[in-house]
């Protein structure tokens, strides 16, 4: 008899995005950290007391759990392997923050082009993303009827395998770019890896690869992948457990059918959520504790009073309410606002979730906790820079939607997203450039973007045709 027939699964082919967007990662964190005064030993901004660059280093020279003040005492996982690291810690420091930065751009596209290629969103009324009458969600090149697309779908694996325009699904023409355009305005926010690459002691730069990670299982539906992603981004940061109130949103349908997608997001949750409560009980504050306080190094003694008694009553009283309430203005848009995250990226992001509000509707909890941690926390745009992947999921989602709608070409955009990094790049202290320098690369970017439009829809002169023989 001769040899069964097997069914081959067909390979998938690697993307070529991916690549060019790791490389985008290189060359930014390259530009950025040679425009950049970076706070390294020796230097002024190194020894700037009072920061908690010097706490981590307190943490990664004596053990991860030798220091007693809260909250940096329980971010646990970037000092101790800087403290268990061979090399210099400074050079630990680097590798691991740089790295993570550079490693945010293909982590940013992995994340980005599977939302950009999902067809339908799940919604309440089960009628799509934009509800009835709305537009279904196809991408460029999907010029097949809606019939055939909805019959298509139904074979296709979706985010976890469970639907259409996950992992598995043939790749979709038209979003590479988008998702890379936004790769680009990544590198533009410049409290987001600017800072970051300067300030190399701080745990953001993990716990943002970890976040965006986190919500890249969440799409997909990977449990297990999201859970121990999540567990070491709240070993990390306790800012990356975010990416939790997420999982459940990105599916929900709003029926009883939810409820396997509500246990699955709540024991994924659970190793994260339980690490930090133990790190909690195990690891006691001694904030308020003068005694305590000048036992360690004097960039830290010399200050106790920016180490009071730490419980959220009190900072929520007097960060949330006497700071940030009874001084409520047009400064605290600022900061919340173009300051934070960069005004071209907020534009796009805005004009996303009209093109999508439900999508938009879907990433509102994680977008709120984002605000929320300002009440007890300072450091205003550092905290709101953390809302960088719904915000740049949404711009692409804008990019990718006026291209298809509207007929823009994407390489239109990418002057626009190389003008923020080149901003971020233009000052080697300020990670915000002015909002009049941000408004004036907004308007060029829309002419440019109009220009190169109407261009490319500029009717060629039709041949005359030839006698007939």
């Amino acid at each position: 008899m001769g040899r069964p027939l097997t069914s081959r699964r067909p390979s998938r082919r690697p993307d070529p995005g991916l690549a060019a967007a790791a490389a985008i990662g290189v060359a930014c964190v390259t530009l950025l950290l040679l425009t950049t005064d970076l706070r390294t030993q020796g230097s002024a901004l190194f020894r700037d007391p009072g920061w908690d660059r010097h706490l981590y280093l307190v943490m990664a020279r004596e053990g991860p759990f030798e220091l007693h003040l809260a909250p940096f005492c329980w971010r646990v996982l970037l000092p101790a392997i800087a403290w268990a690291s061979p090399f210099p810690l400074q050079s630990t420091f680097q590798l691991i923050s740089w790295t993570s930065i550079a490693l945010l751009a293909p982590a940013l596209y992995w994340l980005i082009t599977p939302i950009l290629r999902q067809t339908n969103l799940p919604s309440p009324s089960g009628r799509g993303v934009g509800g009835e009458g709305a537009p279904r969600e196809t991408t460029p090149g999907d010029e097949g009827s809606t019939a055939t697309l909805t019959a298509i779908s139904q074979h296709l694996p979706s985010p976890g395998g469970r639907g259409a325009g996950g992992e598995g699904a043939p790749r979709t023409p038209g979003v590479e770019h988008p998702a890379l355009i936004a790769v680009l305005l990544l590198y533009g926010i410049g409290w987001a890896p600017k800072y970051l690459l300067s300030d190399f002691w701080v745990p953001d730069s993990l716990a943002f690869l970890l976040l965006t990670l986190a919500i890249g299982f969440a799409w997909r539906r990977r449990p297990v992948a999201f859970a121990a992603v999540l567990l070491a981004g709240a070993l990390t940061k306790e800012s990356a457990l975010f990416a939790a109130l997420l999982y459940y949103p990105l599916h929900a349908r709003f029926t009883h059918a939810d409820l396997p997608v509500l246990r699955e997001n709540v024991l994924a949750a659970l190793p994260a959520v339980a690490a930090t409560l133990l790190l909690r009980l195990a690891i006691d504050p001694a904030n308020g504790d003068l005694a305590y306080i000048a036992t360690l190094p004097p960039e830290i003694s010399r200050f106790p009073e920016l180490f009071p008694a730490y419980n959220y009553v009190s900072l929520a009283r007097d960060i949330g309410y006497h700071q940030r309430l009874e001084h409520l203005g047009l400064e605290t848009l600022h900061a919340y606002t173009w300051r934070a995250l960069g005004l071209v990226p907020l534009l796009l992001a805005a004009a996303g979730a009209l093109l999508r509000p439900r999508l938009a509707l879907r990433l509102t909890p994680f977008l709120a906790a984002v605000v929320a941690q300002t009440a007890v926390a300072t450091d205003t745009e550092r905290l709101i820079a953390l809302a960088f992947p719904a915000v740049l999921v949404l711009a692409a989602a804008a990019i990718h939607d006026a291209t298809r709608r509207w007929a823009i070409p994407p390489a239109a955009f990418a002057p626009l997203a190389l003008g923020t990094i080149l901003l971020a790049a233009s000052s080697r202290t300020a990670y915000a450039a002015s909002l009049e320098a941000q408004s004036l690369l907004a308007l060029a970017g829309l002419a440019t973007i109009a220009a190169t439009t109407l261009a490319t829809r500029r009717p060629q002169r039709s041949r005359p045709k030839g006698r007939p023989s």
